[in-house]
């Protein structure tokens, strides 16, 4: 009968573009909007009266409990509040009560919706205080209005419930653009607190008809399936009646149809995987990211319960550790999600960390931390390593992926090369020291994919491996300030599943989709890539915000220290308390801080603040953890004094006791007294000064080290060479420093061109001259307001010379610092230190991909050798390098004006060396000696209590043992890497101890004891001295990391 009143057909030739541009005007917001089905959507709208608002005192985000608590400390002053007034400003909290009441019968038995607009962030409780949904405002893709309060509604139904609104938007409050620095006078507009009754008919086929639109659009007139979607969405809006609601139905029927018209066997595959980047703090401090992913977390649980395909994998364990203290309620939710294999914990680290700057142990830290919560909370380590959006990663991830339990890889930024696009889009790759990882990289090239269908078409276009493989991967959800999927991006990919015309689409799993990769890997086998993942962009991050920098690296060598002294303190005192809650409180901040858009420096000024108070908690309690433990090994005494050294090898230097410089050779673990290592000025000739009109003259049995007066310029001559290698060194050197667009962030290859001068040399004299040391100090001026006041240091000893730098960074802007170092070297490439290993990178640019790294990263040092001598450059926190043809520099300091407008601004105080050597850089002790500028050898007033003291100590330089740490319960563990890129065999030493280990096994760098068949768990031939030393051999191959643990007797 229905099909019977409907109109007579009619035969019409059709214009692709014009049935085209019909149906996006019928989609279009400003066009017929209540004349067609968009406007039947929401009907019988209400305004909600009678809310009530509280403004939280100091932009205080205090918690649901203390809202709900009528004792509450914070005296609330609740309000009258409504639509059509402005709350803020930036960063303040408001809260809402709403009451809501079924105004009328039109509303029975209908499903009705609370839309909500603040045009900023919030979040619905329920008035017991459970998390329900985050709202976003505004109007871009990423708004979030709506919430379902009830699919039964019935006439004077009472509903009650509490939004908290952040006055932030999903971006922070960026004044102009979103990454401008913060305006703190924002105000936002609540547009719209109401309810209305909701058609699911009228949403689901417009939907059908934005699909459709959709499909025709990309895949064109040229396209049969092309015609076909034009057809069936014109014939449904021709046959749809804003009266009828039958005609709503059969038009979604009709659309079902065609998008239910399955695809070959032969279709690409994408597995399809709900995904919320949440950026621990970019835009916005840690403290709003705290509400962020409650906010995504409680929305996307909603949508589990309401989509049974819908899985959601989030990584950073931070973030389920901040629900587990701040959202119990939800987190108890997300427990439950977790075990029906909805909510998917990926990653295995504590935070996405940035993966070029954190050390080769930080890396290790990240993911022990991560995986021992994902285990002990979930009963399950992930088995992924998840890091969509670091800017680049080190060579030596994939050993240290493997060492933590994971073997597969999903990032997308390399897909932001600016030069050469990246050759693979599924690859093995291959570490530093061959070991390799299944990696993936989703060829939609984003993880914040909408589940629309040019993103889905670029896909399968863009798939780098369509000769091997025929399924990818995808990441779909908003992202970067959380929110993750959408109700429309959930309806779309229920829609796409299989659909004819376009690839095969799965609501997936992480692990389903890399089991079926693993599958045509052993059928086909991807190809490989052997070497870092540089990204070609993004540059300026080795050196933006360098106090950020410097606090990274000094809370990492001090926590070495501290567990190095502490696990011996423990093990020659069983009264010794290790303080190992205390360690995991300072692991964890600093961990936070390594998270990739805070150690980078590309975060509003807001974070930096809270990394500097993060940092400054790091030093202060650590040490005054270190200064326990030493203790434990010295007797006062007010004549004496012992030094303590932690490193493997025996390190020779000057150090400054009661106002004079002693030079000391102080045994590898050594805690010996000063006067029985001091080192008699005979060994070495004195140090040389003259001067000069024009220039001062420093010289020692190594080197003749001449400045010249006028400019504070350098030259270097090598006396064991008999050759200049520096003719112009330690230039510094200002560029203008204007990238693209991404400030914090970037350096781009045209700054080289507008390099200047110093304005002008203040002076430079001499003030100290000694047999031992001489010392240069001088003063530039950079700019009319920038100042560098710098000491060079000269030693008896050492060819090595320090450059003590304090430099005054005021008023700049877009403008960049680097010191340069013009040698005679000739070699075409340069060798860089990365986490527990090295890699050399070119210095000429032949191709574009050498081109690209014009800028790149090193961390302890940087190395420019030709066959028998070279020349390194050292530093003690700084990363950003550059080798080009002749001339080394290092990047010192920037200025970009957003998202930190101050960034680096104020007075920096660093060390720089320049080391000059015969032969290669592994036998002339470079990488010692960068030790030895990185961690100082500490000393004590007072006297040992022990005859001698090894730590641990490696019989070959080649092995470098970097951890000694207390395990769990009565374990020691160590790790040592082999650091010259060579298979090494060396003798282990390691106490006192005063318990012999019942046995020394291999672990992983969990520090899980090795059971794989392939390998020896135990360590064979262990011998324990009399005086409590335990020695045993090891042998590593090239970059090899190796951790032992040592299981002793309870105590």
């Amino acid at each position: 009968n229905y099909a019977k009143k409907m109109p007579e057909r009619v035969v019409r030739q059709r214009n692709f573009r014009i049935y085209l541009e019909r149906l996006e005007k019928y989609l279009d917001s400003s066009f017929y909007a209540q004349a067609n089905l968009r406007g039947k959507i929401y009907t019988k709208r209400c305004e909600l009266t009678g809310m009530k608002v509280a403004k939280t005192p100091n932009k205080e985000r205090i918690p649901v409990k203390d809202v709900l608590d009528e004792r509450n400390p914070k005296n609330l002053k609740w309000k009258d509040g409504g639509v059509g007034k402005q709350y803020g400003p930036s960063w303040s909290t408001f809260w809402f009560k709403i009451k809501i009441k079924i105004p009328s019968s039109d509303y029975n038995n209908k499903t009705v919706h609370l839309l909500w607009n603040g045009n900023n962030e919030g979040m619905l409780y329920n008035t017991e205080g459970h998390p329900l949904q985050g709202f976003t405002g505004g109007n871009g893709r990423d708004k979030r209005w709506e919430y379902e309060i009830t699919t039964n509604a019935q006439e004077g139904q009472e509903f009650e419930y509490y939004m908290e609104m952040a006055c932030n938007g999903m971006f922070g409050v960026g004044k102009g653009n979103d990454i401008a620095p913060p305006d703190p006078t924002k105000y936002f507009l609540l547009e719209k607190a109401e309810i209305a009754i909701y058609n699911h008919d009228a949403y689901s086929t417009c939907l059908d008809i934005k699909i459709l639109a959709e499909i025709a659009k990309e895949l064109g007139e040229e396209s049969q399936r092309g015609c076909q979607a034009l057809k069936v969405a014109n014939d449904i809006v021709t046959m749809l009646s804003m009266d009828d609601r039958r005609t709503w139905k059969e038009a979604h029927k009709i659309a079902m149809e065609f998008f239910g018209e399955k695809n070959g066997e032969a279709q690409h595959q994408v597995h399809a995987v709900s995904h919320c980047h949440i950026d621990v703090a970019w835009l916005w401090p840690y403290d709003e990211t705290k509400r962020k992913t409650a906010r995504s977390f409680a929305t996307q649980i909603q949508y589990m319960d309401k989509y049974d395909f819908h899985t959601y994998a989030q990584s950073n364990a931070l973030l389920y550790d901040w629900m587990k203290e701040l959202y119990p309620s939800l987190y108890e939710k997300m427990k439950e999600k977790v075990k029906e294999g909805k909510l998917l914990p990926v990653g295995g680290t504590w935070v996405e960390f940035c993966g070029n700057l954190p050390s080769g142990e930080s890396f290790i830290r990240q993911f022990l931390y991560g995986q021992r919560f994902f285990e002990s909370e979930f009963g399950q380590k992930c088995n992924v390593f998840f890091l969509p959006d670091s800017f680049g990663f080190s060579a030596n991830l994939p050993q240290i992926m493997k060492g933590c339990a994971i073997e597969r890889f999903v990032s997308q930024k390399i897909s932001w090369n600016l030069i050469n696009k990246f050759p693979f889009s599924t690859f093995h790759w291959k570490g530093l020291d061959g070991t390799t990882v299944l990696t993936h990289f989703p060829p939609a090239d984003t993880y914040v994919h909408q589940v629309t269908v040019p993103e889905f078409n670029f896909q399968i276009k863009n798939f780098r491996d369509k000769d091997r493989s025929s399924t990818s991967l995808t990441l779909h959800g908003n992202g970067d300030g959380g929110g993750g999927a959408t109700i429309e991006m959930l309806e779309r990919l229920d829609r796409l599943q299989d659909c004819f015309g376009l690839p095969v689409i799965k609501p997936s799993t992480v692990d389903k989709f890399f089991d079926a990769i693993e599958k045509e890997d052993e059928e086909v086998g991807f190809l490989e890539w052997d070497d870092e993942l540089y990204l070609e962009f993004h540059r300026g991050i080795y050196t933006s915000q360098a106090s950020t920098k410097k606090g990274n690296r000094k809370g990492e060598y001090l926590l070495r220290e501290i567990e190095y002294w502490g696990t011996l303190a423990k093990h020659v005192n069983p009264n010794y308390h290790y303080p190992q809650e205390k360690l995991d409180e300072l692991w964890k901040l600093l961990m936070i801080n390594q998270f990739h858009d805070v150690l980078p420096g590309t975060s509003i000024g807001m974070v930096f603040d809270d990394a500097l108070k993060y940092y400054k908690q790091i030093q202060q309690v650590g040490s005054e953890l270190l200064l326990k433990a030493q203790q434990e090994f010295i007797q006062y005494d007010t004549q004496g004094n012992t030094l303590f050294n932690s490193l493997s090898f025996d390190r020779e230097e000057i150090i400054r006791i009661n106002d004079e410089n002693v030079l000391v050779r102080v045994p590898a673990g050594g805690v010996v007294p000063l006067n029985d290592v001091i080192i008699e000025y005979s060994k070495y000739g004195a140090c040389n000064l003259k001067e000069t009109k024009e220039t001062f003259e420093v010289s020692n049995d190594f080197i003749t080290l001449t400045v010249h007066k006028k400019d504070g310029v350098m030259d270097l001559y090598d006396k064991r060479n008999d050759r200049l290698i520096i003719t112009g060194g330690n230039q510094f050197q200002l560029f203008t420093d204007q990238p693209l667009f991404w400030q914090a962030w970037d350096v781009e290859l045209y700054h080289e061109e507008t390099v200047r001068s110093p304005k002008n040399v203040v002076g430079i004299e001499v003030v100290e001259n000694h047999k031992n040391t001489v010392v240069l100090a001088m003063v530039i001026n950079l700019t009319d307001t920038s100042v560098v006041h710098q000491t060079i240091h000269v030693y008896t000893h050492t060819p090595r010379i320090d450059f003590k730098t304090k430099i005054k960074w005021k008023d700049e802007a877009h403008t960049m610092l680097k010191v340069a170092f013009n040698t005679t070297i000739r070699s075409k490439r340069a060798t860089y230190e990365v986490q527990y290993g090295h890699l050399e990178r070119p210095t000429m640019r032949n191709t574009s991909w050498d081109m690209a790294k014009f800028e790149v990263l090193g961390h302890k040092w940087c190395d420019f050798s030709q066959y028998g001598s070279g020349v390194a450059l050292l530093n003690d926190c700084k990363y950003g390098y550059a080798v080009h043809k002749n001339v080394m520099s290092l990047s010192l300091l920037r200025s970009p004006k957003a998202p930190d407008d101050q960034c680096d601004m104020g007075t920096h105080r660093f060390t720089y060396a320049l080391l000059p050597h015969d032969g290669n850089f592994q036998k002339a002790g470079v990488i010692q000696q960068a030790y030895q500028l990185n961690i100082p050898c500490y000393c004590a007033r007072g006297i040992p209590k022990l005859p001698r003291t090894a730590g641990i100590r490696s019989t070959n330089h080649a092995i470098v043992a970097e951890v000694l740490k207390e395990g769990s319960v009565n374990s020691m563990i160590a790790r040592v890497y082999e650091s010259f890129g060579s298979s090494a065999i060396g003798h282990i030493t390691i106490g006192p101890c005063l318990k012999k280990p019942v046995n020394i096994y291999y672990c992983n760098m969990l520090e899980e004891i090795c059971t794989d068949d392939a390998y020896e768990s135990t360590v064979k031939h262990v011998d324990f001295t009399e005086d409590g030393f335990i020695n045993f051999q090891v042998s590593l191959s090239p970059f090899k990391i190796q951790t032992f643990k040592l299981i002793f007797e309870d105590h």
